[in-house]
């Protein structure tokens, strides 16, 4: 009996190949669901970054200041990186200027260096950093 159930499990495997699992019905839920975990997740660790900035950041937020940039009016932190078109999470970054699609995200080092921006697709380099780029342009 055993044998019997083996053969048609691997007769019915080799008829209809094993599916990629977005394929499978009920995943794209599931895959929802992760994505929605997730953003609650990370929103929670925003919270806490904008109550309690790292270093780098409130170096940052000094630099902004002494620019004329205004909190809320000009820039906003801990910004909520969407796909709208896909209804989809992304990240969370540390600096966006939502009306000009820019965004910057700042890198605490091992330095106490001001931060230094780098190109959007450049490789990470040791000590404090930061990248800008449009999120909408693909640059990220």
């Amino acid at each position: 009996m055993s044998g019997m159930a083996a053969t048609g499990w691997i007769r019915r495997r080799a008829e209809d190949p094993r599916r990629p699992p977005e394929e499978l019905p009920g995943a794209h839920h599931v895959l929802d669901e992760r994505n929605q975990r997730a953003e609650v997740r990370e929103a929670d660790k925003a919270d806490a970054r904008r109550l309690a900035p790292y270093f780098t950041e409130q170096r940052m937020l000094g630099l902004l200041a002494e620019l004329g940039e205004r909190y809320r009016l000009d820039y906003q932190r801990e910004y909520t990186v969407r796909d709208e078109a896909n209804d989809w999470y992304v990240t969370h970054v540390d600096f966006a200027w939502p009306r000009e699609q820019l965004v910057t995200e700042v890198y605490p080092g091992s330095t106490a260096t001001a931060s230094s921006t780098r190109p959007a697709r450049g490789s990470r380099t040791t000590g404090s950093a930061s990248t800008t780029c449009r999120p909408a342009a693909g640059g990220c």
